[in-house]
């Protein structure tokens, strides 16, 4: 009696724990409108950029979609479809030796890397970048580059500011863009696991670390962010933004967090 109490205890805690598991969806949004859906506070169109019917794109070097998160939480998913992707002139829209922050999350609105702008050793961003080198060939080749930071910008006196990309190689399993197909970028910054993973399309393009973060990822910026140029022409559609269930959010910054810290990073942007 005894031990099938037990079971069913533990099977319906291991129920409990992978229903836990599953992303919460905080809103879901065609970007087919500048209407606001439930669970945006704002969403501002600095610059030249457009609604369609197939979503919205950017139109000039400026073109930007800043996107408000009306939720407090550490952990989430988000998820944008991008459409029309002609890679190699999608890479070269804002001209050459161009750096295309296309898809981008802060824990605040200033949008930016750099200290110098306002951010701060407790801000968290992550940013894909795109882009053309000085000969107008895509800077990252047949990829694009991850920057992230959990914790503090770049130049901080405290951060986990980083870079990564991969040798101007896709994943082996990736067979390419084309214009004729939709693709899903799923980003994925995990508290408990402490990663921050990105795919494409249901294929591994990154997994780095994601430690100490303590602001929340509030802001979304699409096409750049408030610093370098725009991607034009693509598509951005049906973004979905979940929460993931993962460490509370603390009331204010660890004071001791900068001696897990070598020192500030120094990456060139």
């Amino acid at each position: 009696m005894k031990a099938t109490f037990l079971l069913i205890v533990m099977t319906a805690s291991s129920q409990l724990s992978a229903q836990s598991a599953v992303p919460e969806l905080i809103f879901s949004d065609p970007l087919t409108s500048a209407m606001l859906v439930s669970g945006q506070m704002s969403k501002e169109m600095p610059g030249k950029g457009e609604f369609t019917p197939n979503g919205w794109r950017s139109s000039g070097p400026d073109g930007m979609l800043c996107i408000a998160i009306d939720k407090q939480w550490l952990g989430g998913v988000l998820e944008v479809d991008i459409s029309g992707f002609d890679w190699y002139r999608a890479n070269r829209s804002s001209g050459e030796d161009s750096k295309l922050h296309f898809m981008n999350m802060f824990s605040d609105k200033t949008g930016d890397h750099h200290i110098e702008q306002g951010g701060d050793e407790n801000t968290a961003l992550w940013t894909l970048r795109a882009g053309a080198g000085k000969d107008g060939k895509p800077r990252y080749g047949s990829t694009f580059k991850l920057l992230w930071s959990s914790r503090g910008v770049k130049r901080a006196p405290c951060n986990l500011y980083s870079e990564n990309q991969r040798q101007n190689m896709a994943p082996a399993t990736w067979v390419g863009w084309n214009t004729d197909s939709t693709y899903t970028f799923r980003i994925v910054w995990n508290t408990v696991t402490e990663q921050l993973t990105v795919w494409v399309n249901g294929i591994e393009f990154y997994k780095v670390p994601w430690k100490d973060q303590v602001q929340p990822l509030n802001y979304i910026f699409l096409g750049k962010a408030n610093d370098f140029t725009s991607l034009q022409g693509v598509y951005f559609s049906n973004m979905r933004i979940y929460e993931m269930v993962g460490k509370k959010i603390p009331a204010k910054g660890s004071s001791n967090w900068c001696n897990k810290v070598t020192g500030p990073q120094k990456n060139k942007l």
